[in-house]
């Protein structure tokens, strides 16, 4: 009996233990790229980057693991993405031949890197909102300096009521 459930234990850990194709990315540039970037398929998550190795031709090499049956046309468009924290991340936007990569194949590596143009913008609204910022602390300072001086009339005033009481 304790062999029975040793030997399905044994056999459920191997068929769990790959439930993913293996693919690879090589580029020119890992574009600070790492292991455990997620690979997006439409914004959903299928798998990630789990091992990157340089190759003989100087090539970055991503081993990407994607859910197990998952089918990449051959057109399909591969690029990196990055959030306001600068995590990348690789999506594959699907495209629309019926010649799809088999598993352990190379996807194409023509890649483009849209965000450059995204983070620009963004930067351009963190540098206004910081504008923005900058003018609001100068009127804010300019209020405070025109209740200090009120303040410090009334100071005068009331030291000049003294001094004439005497």
């Amino acid at each position: 009996m304790k062999n029975i459930i040793a030997l399905t234990l044994i056999g459920f850990c191997l068929a769990s233990c790959h439930n993913s194709d293996t693919y690879y990315l090589a580029l020119d540039d890992a574009d600070g790229l790492n292991t455990m970037a997620p690979v997006y398929v439409n914004g959903l998550s299928v798998g990630n980057a789990t091992e990157l190795e340089l190759s003989d031709k100087y090539k970055v090499v991503f081993t990407l693991e994607v859910k197990p049956n998952f089918e990449i046309p051959k057109d399909s468009e591969v690029y990196f993405e990055s959030d306001f924290l600068g995590n990348k991340s690789i999506v594959i936007n699907p495209g629309k031949s019926s010649n799809n990569y088999s598993p352990h194949d190379t996807l194409a590596t023509g890649l483009r890197r849209p965000l450059k143009t995204q983070s620009h913008g963004l930067k351009k609204l963190v540098d206004s909102f910081l504008n923005s910022m900058s003018n609001n602390a100068d009127s804010i300072n300019q209020i405070k300096q025109d209740s200090l001086l009120i303040e410090l009339r009334r100071l005068n005033n009331n030291l000049e009521k003294l001094g004439n009481s005497y």
